[in-house]
């Protein structure tokens, strides 16, 4: 796999314009700088034939006008399944809650196509809350979603 890189020609903020003469990156895909691969930013949009905006992800210390990226050609992908129940992780997967390093066998990009209807399982069971009021006027089911507000002046 041949490294497609580009050089950084200007940062505001957060936001890392990036120019590439060769192949060109897509939307989503990941770039690092190449002298510190911690240095992860997003392609966000096209900006010209050649130049891209980059949302930063990480730190902005150590970037600079002229610096080098790499293309990883992949998205932000997170690891899931029953491993990460219960787990606090950043944005790319490592562990926040000084655990373990987590090992899933799956791992999913953030930017993909919604399940379709005829995928997603409906909730049949009730939940029962213990609140008089809840469960015989507004009987809530078990995964479901509900608003419920408490205090003054709210029309309970």
């Amino acid at each position: 796999m041949s490294l497609i890189s580009g050089k950084v020609i200007a940062v505001r903020g957060q936001v890392v314009e990036v120019t590439f003469s060769g192949e060109k990156p897509m939307v989503h895909d990941i770039l690092v700088l190449e002298v510190d691969q911690t240095v992860k930013m997003e392609v966000y949009a096209s900006t010209g034939p050649d130049s891209y905006y980059c949302l930063l992800l990480t730190s902005s210390a150590t970037i600079s006008r002229g610096a080098n990226v790499i293309n990883t050609r992949k998205s932000v992908s997170i690891p899931v399944g029953e491993e990460i129940l219960g787990r606090v992780i950043d944005l790319f997967g490592n562990p926040r809650d000084k655990g373990p390093q987590i090992q899933t066998k799956d791992m999913w990009p953030i930017y993909r196509d919604a399940p379709l209807y005829s995928e997603i399982t409906v909730p049949k069971e009730i939940l029962v809350t213990g609140i008089k009021g809840l469960d015989l006027f507004c009987p809530i089911l078990k995964g479901g979603k509900i608003g419920l507000f408490g205090g003054a002046g709210v029309g309970k």
